[in-house]
């Protein structure tokens, strides 16, 4: 998804609220089409994105979504998301 790919671009560029955006959006359209890959990615981004500022209750949050999804549906190619609980 084009969102989760210009919200990498604006993470990695420094530009924290407009890669919070993007991964919102992207978010927002795999929720809609029933993406649930697409979406742990996005929540997986959203939360490492708090953990870069420092806000780690919110992203342990997103992330512990992220993995909850991962989880259920059996995908063990679950990146960034894989150690964040302890178990991956």
């Amino acid at each position: 998804m084009q969102f989760d790919h210009i919200g990498n671009t604006y993470f990695e560029r420094g530009e924290l609220d407009k890669a919070l955006k993007a991964f919102g959006d992207a978010l927002h359209v795999f929720k809609l089409l029933g993406h649930r890959h697409g979406e742990a990615q996005s929540l997986g981004n959203i939360g490492l994105l708090h953990r870069r500022r420092g806000a780690e209750v919110e992203a342990l949050d997103y992330l512990a979504q992220a993995r909850a999804i991962y989880r259920d549906t059996g995908d063990r190619g679950a990146g960034g998301c894989a150690g964040a609980g302890g178990d991956g």
